[in-house]
């Protein structure tokens, strides 16, 4: 799933348009459950869609949808988790290895 994130310049949304099509500000809970993948805590489900926005807003490439169930939430969520992580992981890891190696280096330069 591609997800495009908004321009750094685009406005604020602050309406949305509801479940039964009226024009609701944003933050209205409208669900019982919301998931959200890549906010700033990682991926997870929330209970309101205040806490939605707090995870999502100004994090990049994040994303989130509203759920009638927490076992909803939890399958929508979980498989973004389950493909992309290992991934992720794999690209941290490289990353630490990288830098590991940087500071041994660094630690023989300084006792030459």
């Amino acid at each position: 799933m591609t997800v495009n994130a908004p321009p750094d310049n685009a406005p604020e949304v602050t309406t949305f348009i509801g479940r039964d099509g009226t024009v609701l500000p944003a933050g209205v809970d409208q669900y019982p459950f919301y998931g959200y993948r890549n906010g700033h805590d990682g991926s997870g489900v929330v209970t309101t869609h205040q806490a939605l926005l707090k995870q999502t807003k100004g994090s990049r490439d994040s994303c989130g949808r509203g759920f009638d169930t927490e076992a909803e939430a939890l399958v929508w969520v979980d498989s973004f988790v389950i493909a992309e992580y290992p991934r992720k992981l794999d690209m941290m890891k490289a990353k630490w290895v990288g830098m590991e190696s940087q500071l041994q280096a660094a630690r023989r330069r300084a006792t030459m």
